[in-house]
């Protein structure tokens, strides 16, 4: 899956989220995202909603593997 398509995701359903692609290996990925959304959030509900965003690219085996960093703005 390309990178555009990732990002284009996750601002569809994190509107504000500031997405930066730290590292790319292959089908690898891993990002940083960073969105009022998480706000108050424990870290296991931030990766679960970010996750739940992409379960059909992980069933039909177009994206692999994706690590996350999930920060809220008052975090930085």
């Amino acid at each position: 899956m390309e990178n555009s398509k990732i990002e284009a995701i996750i601002k569809e359903n994190l509107k504000e989220a500031k997405v930066t692609f730290i590292n790319e290996e292959g089908c690898n990925l891993r990002l940083e995202i960073m969105s009022p959304v998480f706000e108050g959030l424990p870290i296991l509900k931030r990766h679960k909603l970010v996750l739940s965003f992409f379960s059909e690219s992980f069933s039909s085996g177009s994206l692999h593997a994706l690590s996350l960093s999930l920060i809220a703005p008052s975090e930085t």
